[in-house]
């Protein structure tokens, strides 16, 4: 089975504004509707981890084994709903992204 490819976070056709309501608009949402518009990947090994990577934005989350998977994918919505807000206010927990020296 081929891997989904990642989306990335701003696409060229579209600006930072259009994003941020994205991202509103996805923070108004329900759990299970929210979950809905996400590509949920599960782990394969025995450790039940989540990563929920949010189709309309392109941002994702993931959450290592907590117990179960219920327990897991809760904890992976929540950061997902971090990272939403986070692009609402115009922060970026990563930092910048480092330039690559030129070969």
């Amino acid at each position: 089975m081929e891997k989904p490819r990642r989306l990335p976070i701003l696409l060229a056709t579209e600006s930072m504004p259009e994003l941020r309501a994205r991202a509103r608009t996805a923070l108004d949402k329900s759990d299970p509707s929210l979950e809905a518009d996400c590509l949920l990947e599960l782990s394969a090994d025995t450790q039940p981890g989540v990563r929920l990577l949010h189709r309309p934005t392109g941002l994702e989350a993931n959450a290592g084994p907590r117990g179960n998977r219920e327990r897991t994918r809760l904890v992976a919505l929540v950061r997902l709903r971090d990272r939403l807000y986070d692009v609402i206010q115009g922060r970026n927990k990563r930092g910048p992204r480092k330039r690559l020296k030129p070969k």
